[in-house]
């Protein structure tokens, strides 16, 4: 038996913004739209520059899911914040 399923977090590790385009899509008014983003977390350990700047193939590898997954997820939640901003200031909470 072959599951062809991934974890919705390759695609859309903070599906803010795509909730956002289906209530959109299903002909609600951006005013009208209320949502709570609940997070699972954030970046616990940020890299400064002197860290990374030696780092080997081994390293980036064990780290780069989890950088990958953040930045997606942070980049998400901002463009959320600016288009909720627009109609809907109170309408937006990220938790």
């Amino acid at each position: 038996m072959s599951l062809p399923h991934i974890d919705g977090g390759i695609a859309a590790n903070n599906p803010t913004l795509a909730a956002i385009s289906y209530a959109i899509k299903l002909g609600h008014k951006l005013e009208d739209i209320s949502i709570i983003s609940i997070g699972t977390g954030e970046t616990s350990q940020p890299y400064s520059y002197k860290q990374i700047v030696q780092w080997g193939l081994a390293e980036w590898a064990i780290k780069l899911i989890n950088i990958l997954m953040n930045s997606q997820s942070s980049a998400n939640n901002l463009v959320a914040e600016q288009i909720m901003s627009t109609k809907n200031p109170e309408g937006y909470l990220r938790l």
